[in-house]
């Protein structure tokens, strides 16, 4: 089993300051241009990932036993 954590928000930054805060990033790059103009940085809340258990399937084409 694989299991995904994400703790935080996307936020928006300008100018060293948060403009803004979201859950989706499209709302995120939304945010950029009602903000005015200027250079923007996107950052991603830390995701965790936990693998458990015995690993099977298939990912992208590729066999996993």
């Amino acid at each position: 089993m694989i299991e995904f954590t994400a703790s935080g928000f996307i936020e928006v930054w300008k100018d060293a300051k948060v403009v803004s805060k979201h859950r989706v990033e499209r709302e995120a790059i939304e945010s950029c241009s009602r903000n005015g103009a200027g250079t923007y940085t996107i950052t991603y809340p830390v995701v965790t990932v936990v693998v458990t258990g015995e690993q099977s399937g298939q990912i992208n084409g590729a066999v996993y036993a």
